[in-house]
């Protein structure tokens, strides 16, 4: 009795098929059965407003344009002056420390291309310069605006009959990893003040 082959003969003059190869054919055939995603972005199609004809964006410029209209309309601005109160922030080393080292490797870095990883390197490497940064900026009331910068990143939604339309996709952000670091530095020392303070209220369950 002959086992089970573990490769196809070519050279054979009887043709057959052992069970690996046939596994492989058909997984190789599954490729082609599933529709295929183009790489690029179509032409987005606007519908017109109150009677306007509608217009359609081909270029990269146009599209980007459409994207961020929807996705981030214009706020109101507000240029009243904020007043910074004279309360001294004390962060200790080891909660920023923790600010960092509870943050996933997994997540996607900003425009500086620094992720949590690198940065826990950095933490090994340069730890008081980490600590002098973080506490110089919140003793300074300052958030850099390049950690406020977002890079957006458009994914489609899933099952959309069409993708010339702007409402079939979706925009994700990414900011500043070390940005990130600092808000939740400053973000556990509020919830942390409001707790000592009592400014919570009885029935408040988040952010404690």
């Amino acid at each position: 009795m002959v086992g089970s082959k573990t490769r196809c003969h070519e050279n054979s003059r009887i043709p057959y098929v052992t069970d690996d190869c046939q596994t492989k054919m058909q997984i190789k055939a599954l490729r082609y059965t599933k529709p295929s995603t183009p790489s690029y972005t179509p032409a987005i199609k606007v519908e017109g407003i109150d009677g306007q004809p509608g217009k359609i964006a081909a270029t990269a410029e146009g599209k980007e344009g459409i994207f961020m209209a929807q996705a981030f309309p214009s706020q109101p601005s507000d240029d009243a002056d904020i007043q910074i109160p004279d309360t001294e922030v004390r962060i200790r080393a080891c909660e920023i420390r923790e600010a960092l080292f509870t943050q996933s490797i997994k997540k996607a870095p900003g425009l500086d291309g620094l992720g949590f990883k690198a940065l826990r390197l950095l933490w090994g490497w340069a730890e008081d310069r980490v600590v002098a940064l973080v506490r110089g900026c919140i003793r300074a009331g300052y958030h850099p605006r390049t950690w406020k910068t977002a890079k957006g990143i458009l994914l489609r939604k899933q099952g959309k009959p069409t993708y010339t339309v702007a409402k079939a996709y979706r925009v994700i952000s990414l900011l500043s990893c070390f940005g990130k670091v600092v808000e939740k530095a400053v973000a556990t020392w509020i919830a942390s003040f409001c707790e000592k303070n009592n400014v919570f209220h009885q029935g408040q369950f988040g952010c404690r």
